[in-house]
């Protein structure tokens, strides 16, 4: 699509499309100036920085493509649902010159009244467009199952009732039955099971081609899951988003690690993960995280900072000197390599810079973090690898700035739009979208989720323009996608011998709303025969515990075994046993053999946020520090408790509490309220204490007593 270089003719264009008046066109400047101003802004900075774009590369490739066929070469295409006009002109001329030959799959038709809800639309369409006569088959005789489909989704005639009455008068049997099945589930697990099952009885039937067809991505996990536990290997074509692999949630745990300064949850999830330090020791990385973790972070209750750990590392030497210099050391080693790997995006973290500097800084940190290195021997990091240099291309030549959030932002977003499948071979089942099953044939498929919010789907209205206007404009509109939509589905129906449509009925409570398709097939074959669409006996096989996977280690059956009967050693029982306890003991007797007999406790989380109890021991050091000697600390006040030093012992009081505060400041910013509670009550305090010292004076503050 071209738009217009003139502004004024862009609005008159759109004024037609909108069949709108003078008065009108005022109305569209806005969207009309927007668009037009960010089409050949692109375009300019496309021509400013020569590089093409993707659309532009595949018209030259179409122009260059008649001479690289041989003379006696002939093109075939399969498969093409729609054309762009400069693809039609190629098109053409390769057809006029008997050098191609499109095939397309259909009914012999092209006139259908232009009804977008006739099965036939996409290839009557693309014939129309294409200007020639198909090569028709002749006497071609249409088998019973074609001709109810063609009678149930025939857009004009007699009503449905009308029509499924002179169907069966000429077929008495439904050409359907054992060839298709409906399975309605309770719930989404349901439906994952039964398709499970199914494909399962296929497989064990000989089939050795079957489909799963489904806009749903959940509901493909699930089943994909369901299948590889039951040692089924699964192709999945449509794949799934990159930024939903492991490989890249490790990448963006090291990005929140150097942005949140180190905080110990994405640097505890970085650590276990197998895509960084490639080629170090795994066994040994292993112990090391755990002692960091654990004597670290957990015993010092450090949220956040590398330097506060390497404090507290240093501080645990001194305190406990039994603890070993080599477990120091390699715990040290690691947090050295982790700083260094900061570095490269840490000087980017304020400010503005060019997209081509953080790209740069992002390989490099990769680099030294040892993550380039594991992700190069995993398929989903070598993705993710290939688009980080999709994207140093991109802004080699960019003069644009951007934050550390725009980065972020651009870097999700194209990890997002990306799509990993992983490469399986030799598998007997694909999972697919509707829209990959253009040429598949198999021996069996499952049109799973044919319910309305997936067939057809919700098309997401588009932000300019209705669907007259950008039909004027040359770009796709939301009824183009829904008629494509529609002749994939009829298409499926006579995809394979054996078909299985599942829905649920209902999920949480709430009902599911069928696709109007499937019930439109549905209401036929009630109407023609009866009776309504069997399940295959899933119904029952989908409770039946026979029908789970059971997958053992071993190749004969246990022996039968008595009801264990635990007990506990004399010196491991509690010596009271308190209310809790008890509940413990009846709630699950394994929790309460760990927690009151092994004294085994769960890790408590990292405190982020003071307690008032923490609130109080925080003022109640401020106090001793100020009236006694701490070292690391301000303080004592030593001058007299005089009126005329009061102004002192109120300073001094105030840079005591900001140091006693500072590690819970970075902690959390939230923590700021605390200090600002305690220091407005500091004249308060100063002042009670002037007036006390007139009869009281301090003689002990803070003492430790043994008591043998």
């Amino acid at each position: 699509t071209r738009l217009p270089a003139d502004y004024t003719e862009f609005v008159q264009m759109l004024s037609s499309a909108y069949n709108a008046g003078p008065q009108v066109a005022e109305t569209l400047s806005r969207e009309a100036s927007l668009v037009h101003t960010l089409w050949h802004a692109w375009h300019q900075q496309l021509q400013k920085e020569g590089v093409i774009e993707s659309s532009t590369a595949h018209l030259l490739k179409l122009a260059a493509a008649p001479a690289c066929l041989d003379s006696n070469s002939r093109l075939f295409l399969a498969g093409f649902r729609c054309f762009t006009t400069a693809e039609l002109s190629w098109l053409k001329q390769l057809l006029i010159n008997q050098r191609a030959c499109i095939v397309i799959q259909g009914n012999d038709t092209t006139s259908i009244d232009n009804d977008h809800h006739h099965p036939d639309t996409v290839p009557a369409d693309l014939l129309n467009l294409i200007g020639c006569t198909p090569a028709r088959r002749e006497n071609r005789i249409k088998k019973p199952l074609e001709m109810l489909f063609d009678a149930v989704y025939a857009p004009q005639g007699p009503p449905l009732q009308e029509r499924a009455r002179q169907f069966s008068t000429r077929q008495p049997q439904s050409p359907i039955a054992g060839q298709m099945a409906l399975f309605e589930a309770g719930n989404a697990d349901e439906e994952a099971r039964a398709i499970d099952i199914q494909i399962r009885r296929w497989l064990l039937e000989g089939c050795r081609q079957i489909g799963i067809v489904t806009e749903n991505r959940r509901l493909a996990r699930q089943v994909r899951a369901l299948l590889e536990q039951g040692g089924v290997a699964i192709a999945d074509n449509a794949g799934w988003a990159l930024s939903t692999t492991s490989a890249a949630a490790s990448l963006e745990r090291w990005l929140q690690t150097v942005e949140e300064e180190f905080d110990q949850r994405p640097l505890l999830d970085l650590l276990k993960s197998p895509f960084i330090f490639a080629g170090q020791d795994r066994e040994q990385l292993k112990i090391t995280t755990y002692r960091l973790e654990h004597d670290i972070i957990h015993n010092g209750n450090i949220a956040r900072g590398i330097e506060r750990y390497r404090q507290y590392l240093q501080n645990l030497q001194h305190i406990l000197p039994s603890w070993t210099a080599q477990t120091a050391k390699q715990i040290k080693q690691l947090l050295d390599r982790l700083e260094q790997a900061a570095k490269p995006l840490s000087r980017y973290l304020q400010g503005k810079h060019g997209p081509q500097q953080f790209i740069t800084a992002l390989q490099l940190s990769m680099e030294k973090l040892g993550m380039e290195q594991a992700m190069v021997n995993d398929d989903a990091g070598n993705c993710i690898i290939q688009q980080i240099e999709q994207l140093a291309d991109a802004a080699r030549n960019s003069r644009m700035k951007m934050s550390w959030q725009e980065f972020r932002s651009w870097l999700g977003n194209v990890l997002e739009c990306s799509h990993f499948s992983p490469a399986v071979s030799g598998s007997r089942v694909q999972l697919m979208s509707l829209a990959q099953s253009g040429l598949a044939h198999f021996d069996a498929v499952v049109i799973a989720a044919a319910e309305r919010e997936y067939l057809p789907g919700v098309e997401t209205p588009s932000p300019f323009f209705n669907d007259a206007v950008r039909l004027e404009l040359g770009l796709p509109a939301a009824q183009e996608h829904l008629v494509e939509r529609f002749y994939l589905f009829r298409r499926l129906l006579q995809a394979a011998p054996q078909i299985l449509l599942t829905l649920r009925r209902e999920q949480d409570g709430e009902e599911i709303i069928p696709s109007p398709w499937l019930e439109n097939l549905r209401a036929f074959h009630r109407l023609a025969y009866s009776c309504d669409l069997g399940d295959n006996g899933l119904s029952s096989w989908v409770t039946d515990s026979r029908a789970v996977v059971f997958r053992s280690d071993t190749t004969t059956v246990p022996d039968p075994q008595a009801a264990p009967a635990p007990s506990i050693p004399p010196a491991l029982l509690p010596s009271s046993i308190s209310a809790s306890s008890y509940q413990q003991l009846l709630d699950c007797p394994y929790q309460f053999f760990a927690a009151r007999c092994l004294k085994l406790t769960a890790p408590e989380a990292i405190r982020e946020a003071l307690a008032k109890s923490d609130y109080g021991e925080r003022v109640h050091r401020c106090l001793e520090a100020f009236h006694s000697n701490l070292p690391g600390l301000p303080g004592p006040f030593r001058a007299p408790f005089e009126q005329r030093y009061r102004a002192e012992a109120i300073l001094l009081l105030e840079q005591i509490s900001d140091q006693v505060f500072a590690s819970d400041l970075e902690d959390n910013f939230m923590h700021r309220g605390w200090l600002q509670q305690w220091k407005s009550i500091i004249p308060d305090y100063i002042k009670w204490q002037f007036q006390r010292a007139r009869e009281y004076r301090l003689k002990m503050v803070e003492s430790t007593y043994k008591v043998e």
